[in-house]
């Protein structure tokens, strides 16, 4: 059996709504292609000027944004990789 699995490539920047809108398209595509897995790069849903923003900007794992792909990955049951989360909060 062969699965298909998918890496996506994308640069973020320190606009969260707009790295996520590029992402749904990278899921969609992987999808359509049939893949089972999709990992994303590190941080691919936020990347701010420096490290305190892009801390700040993590959410807990009940976050809005973790929340909208942990869905998607089950409308597609697959997980897309690569999220930034921040324990304790």
């Amino acid at each position: 059996m062969t699965t298909l699995v998918a890496v996506a490539q994308m640069t973020s920047e320190a606009f969260k709504e707009s790295n996520v809108g590029v992402a749904e398209e990278i899921i969609a595509k992987a999808s359509s292609r049939g893949a089972k897995l999709l990992s994303f790069p590190e941080n691919f849903a936020f990347i701010g000027p420096d490290s305190d923003a892009t801390f700040k900007a993590a959410e807990a794992l009940s976050g809005k944004t973790i929340s909208h792909f942990r869905n998607l990955a089950q409308n597609l049951s697959y997980p897309p990789v690569g999220l930034k989360h921040r324990s304790g909060i």
